[in-house]
């Protein structure tokens, strides 16, 4: 039912305030905020590498590591929080006494942290609740929200969570098609906004047996959500 009631309140005509109600209905909150999602094909190591070093901001364990922009091209790169990871990593291993390498458990963390996997697996998910004939559910121009990582041991098991949160909109079409132009009385170049914000995150959370990684229980969900500036 759940599902059937975010359809029709997405069929034309579209009302904008309408639609809102319904999404923030308490028994589609309820729907939306534990919705599971099953991991996509993983990607090469130097992919995964790459997508973290972009990252502007990480979090591990409550302390947060900025990404800095580079001189000679003016990308930023995170290399803070690798080297931070990195030592955690060694550390931890160390100190518990864990009986696999910290590069294993580094590796484990960094392949949740992929955007390229993270932001495939919400937006396909998103967009099967979302599909309409009049919307497009597209990345919108937002600042990017924070990666945050647990790591941690709990009762004899590695614990590791990781939260992505990727930003969309809903945008009618109509609209797509007309943005970029100059209106003709305005003389001002029409801009897309969307019709409605939506934030999806995913949190995947794993308990690892200590000695040899093989996993004990996954849980990867995605919450959506609808930010509080959609009036």
């Amino acid at each position: 039912m759940t599902l059937r009631e975010i359809k029709e309140a997405l069929m034309l005509p579209i009302d904008r305030d309408h639609v809102l109600r319904v999404l923030r209905r308490h028994e589609l909150c309820s729907f939306l905020s534990a919705i599971p999602v099953t991991i996509s094909r993983p990607i090469s190591g130097d992919r995964v590498f790459d997508d973290v070093t972009k990252e502007r901001c990480v979090t591990l364990n409550g302390v947060s590591f900025f990404a800095k922009r580079k001189a000679e091209n003016g990308q930023f790169e995170n290399t803070a929080f690798l080297t931070a990871l990195a030592e955690f990593c060694q550390h931890f291993c160390k100190r518990e006494r864990l009986e696999v390498h910290h590069q294993e458990v580094m590796n484990i963390v960094l392949s949740k942290m992929a955007r390229t996997v993270t932001a495939t697996d919400s937006f396909f998910t998103a967009n099967s609740i979302f599909r309409s004939p009049d919307l497009v559910l597209m990345p919108r121009p937002d600042i990017q929200h924070p990666i945050d990582v647990e790591l941690f041991l709990c009762e004899k098991q590695l614990y590791c969570r990781v939260t992505t949160v990727s930003i969309y909109g809903l945008y009618k079409k109509k609209a797509i098609e007309k943005s970029g132009r100059v209106d003709a009385k305005s003389r001002r170049r029409i801009l897309l906004a969307p019709f409605i914000k939506v934030d999806a995150m995913l949190t995947d959370k794993s308990y690892f047996d200590k000695d040899s990684l093989k996993v004990i229980f996954p849980s990867r969900l995605l919450k959506i959500s609808f930010p509080v500036d959609n009036k």
